[in-house]
């Protein structure tokens, strides 16, 4: 992925500029600082002139989630109503403490109503003070130099001579890798490199790579492969079991009520149950092998959710399987299907599509531009998020209200946002604080969990159908659960209901991920290993047994 499809090419660009005397400045990030391990948001600033002083324009926090490339570059934000002229932009890196890890620094000239900049920064400059010993103004740094900050990817003319021409002119050490972008060595963790775990920039390989939680199972990446735990076809399994008929290269996996869905060279692939034809293979049968959808390369994302799956492809939103509360969005006309199918949405919005989450009998997906549609089963006259409308179900995607979506989390009585500030955001049944603002009221519109108004990089819901859902987020690497306390799944050694998020109190290290299930729920920690608590009866907990756990334990590494 190169910067040009972050938009240096902006075609708003040629807008008529008038008698305006500012503009907009679009922020991007490249960096080979690991996102979810080393830093968790970034911030951009930009002063009033081309040095430090006063700060006129900040965006809000960018969640740096673990599924960016950060390498190959990303947005951080926009900046409207900057003054014409030259001007200082600052990319501020946090951590899960929120301490400032690295800094970048460019000046760039703002003459004309939209200019895009992108702000490097790299793991080689974070021991170095600038200026140094050479020029006064060198009050940048980038590759281990102090450089002037006029220099970027939009002004290579006032870069220094590029250090490399291509990746093998930059130094590799084990499974950090190195990469040449425009002519500066970054070094990329590459996990692929790890015969055990993920590659950590420092560490080296360790651990798990991903997690994903279903009603009564879990599944997580190690070094490419996917394995699963908990209830499975044929049978339960109390430790990580390795599933069949994936090819090598996992990327992606999703665990759902009775079958789960991986991604793996770019295709989709499930198992596990599959009456409903929620495996998308175009037959409605169940397999213990992983069997690949009938859906065309490169598949982005896959959602496995209660009898249905949705994907993100090519053409862009997908689902199949039961259509029952049209859970999977093909319109009033269109039944159950064992194919994928296009969600009955405008096809412009689809188009948007970046990211889809199927779950109990409702799904939803969410735009690149913030925006969501969700459609099923609208529990309580408000759980779909457009109100409190008296309608049962939504056949089609309806656009919600809430905006600003980085992420979603959908559970089978409500459903909450993580915006890109870090916020979160729920609606639906507010029984037992599913919607976790102290009160157990149903709302259909959102409503901020108190206490996750800012610094939240991980979001996920449990449902259950009698019990009700239960809500896990991540803040500053800590987990905080609120909702139905169904089997312990909220982490605070009881079973206890919470009205708004209480912290984990046994888990050994910050978490980077977390899943909430039927009765039991998973963190995977900074540390790459996985420990689960609540209900084990059926081998949920992947501890080598089928004891229920309200303290959090280790799952058992294969």
């Amino acid at each position: 992925m190169r910067l040009s499809k972050f938009g240096r090419a902006l075609g708003w660009v040629l807008m008529v500029a008038g008698c305006a005397s500012e503009g907009e400045l679009v922020v991007d990030l490249v960096t080979d600082l690991r996102p979810g391990v080393e830093i968790v948001s970034a911030v951009a600033e930009v002063y009033a002139g081309p040095q430090r002083g006063e700060v006129i324009g900040a965006t809000a926090p960018r969640p740096m989630t673990a599924d960016l490339d950060l390498v190959g570059g990303t947005r951080v934000g926009q900046l409207i109503g900057i003054p014409f002229g030259a001007h200082l932009v600052r990319v501020s890196l946090q951590d899960a403490a929120g301490e400032e890890v690295a800094e970048g620094l460019v000046v760039v000239s703002l003459d004309a109503p939209a200019r895009a900049v992108t702000v490097r920064v790299t793991r080689d400059c974070l021991d170095v003070s600038c200026p140094g010993d050479g020029s006064p103004t060198a009050v940048a740094c980038l590759g281990g130099a102090c450089v002037e900050p006029t220099c970027s990817p939009e002004t290579p003319e006032t870069c220094p001579e590029p250090e490399c021409a291509a990746d093998a002119d930059c130094p590799s050490d084990g499974c950090v890798v190195g990469r040449c972008e425009m002519g500066v060595c970054f070094a990329r963790a590459d996990d692929a490199q790890c015969s055990v775990g993920s590659c950590h920039p420092t560490r080296g390989c360790e651990g798990w790579s991903s997690l994903s939680v279903g009603e009564n199972q879990a599944c997580a990446i190690l070094d490419g492969t996917a394995w699963c735990w908990g209830a499975q076809l044929g049978g339960v399994v109390s430790v990580p079991t390795q599933v069949e008929g994936l090819p090598s290269g996992v990327t992606q996996v999703s665990a759902g009520w009775a079958h789960a869905c991986a991604i793996a060279e770019g295709r989709a692939f499930c198992w596990g149950s599959g009456e409903d034809g929620e495996l998308g293979d175009g037959a409605a049968r169940s397999s213990r092998a992983a069997v690949e959808v009938s859906l065309s390369p490169p598949v982005a994302e896959i959602s496995a959710g209660d009898g249905a799956t949705c994907a993100i492809a090519g053409g862009g939103p997908f689902c199949w399987g039961q259509d029952s509360y049209g859970r999977i969005g093909n319109g009033p006309t269109l039944g159950e299907t064992s194919e994928p199918g296009p969600l009955d949405m405008p096809a412009e919005d689809a188009d948007l599509a970046v990211s889809v989450t199927a779950s109990g009998d409702k799904g939803c997906v969410r735009l690149s531009d913030g925006r969501a549609y969700c459609w099923g089963h609208n529990d309580s006259s408000v759980s779909i998020g457009v109100g409190e409308i008296m309608q049962d179900v939504f056949q089609s995607p309806v656009e919600i209200l809430a905006t600003d979506v980085a992420r979603l989390a959908v559970g089978g009585w409500h459903t909450c946002a993580l915006s890109r500030a870090g916020a979160v955001s729920c609606w639906g049944d507010g029984r037992r604080g599913m919607l976790g603002d102290g009160q157990e009221s149903n709302s259909g519109e959102p409503v901020t969990p108190i206490g996750l108004d800012d610094g939240v990089t991980a979001l996920a819901v449990g449902t259950n159908t009698f019990e009700l859902d239960a809500t896990c987020a991540i803040r500053a690497g800590q987990v905080l659960c609120f909702g139905s306390g169904w089997g312990g799944r909220l982490g605070v050694g009881s079973t206890d209901n919470a009205l708004e998020p209480v912290a984990h109190t046994s888990l050994p290290a910050d978490a980077v991920d977390v899943g909430v299930g039927r009765a039991h729920a998973c963190a995977l920690l900074v540390d790459g290993s996985i420990h689960c608590w609540g209900r084990g009866n059926e081998g949920q907990l992947g501890d080598g047994t089928m004891t229920t756990s309200l303290a959090a334990v280790r799952v058992v590494a294969p």
